[in-house]
C-alpha cells in the first residue's frame, strides 16, 4: 500500500497516495480498500486527510465507488484537503 502516516506542524495526517496510476482502476480500488481500512480503525472525527489524485484520471465506473467510500468513512474524518 501507497498511502501512509505522515506528520506536519505535530499534526497526524493520513496522506492518501493515488497518485499516477492514471486509468488503472483496480489500482485504484486496491488503494482504495487499504485506506478505508486503517481510517475505520481510527476514532470518529479523528483522521486529517491528505489525498493525492494526481495524474489519476475519474471515470464513470470510478465516481461513485468513490463517492460510497467517502461515506463510509465520513465519520472518522475530521478534515479532507485534496490534491490534483
Amino acid at each position: 500500500m501507497r498511502s501512509r502516516w505522515i506528520e506536519y506542524n505535530g499534526k497526524r495526517i493520513f496522506y492518501q497516495d493515488f497518485s499516477n496510476l492514471f486509468y488503472n482502476i483496480k489500482a485504484v480500488k486496491e488503494e482504495l480498500a487499504g485506506v478505508q481500512g486503517i481510517v475505520l480503525n481510527e476514532p470518529e472525527s479523528s483522521v486529517r486527510v491528505l489525498s493525492n489524485f494526481t495524474n489519476t484520471e475519474f471515470t464513470s465506473e470510478l465516481m461513485p465507488i468513490m463517492n460510497e467510500a467517502s461515506k463510509i468513512t465520513k465519520s472518522h474524518v475530521r478534515k479532507t484537503a485534496v490534491l490534483g
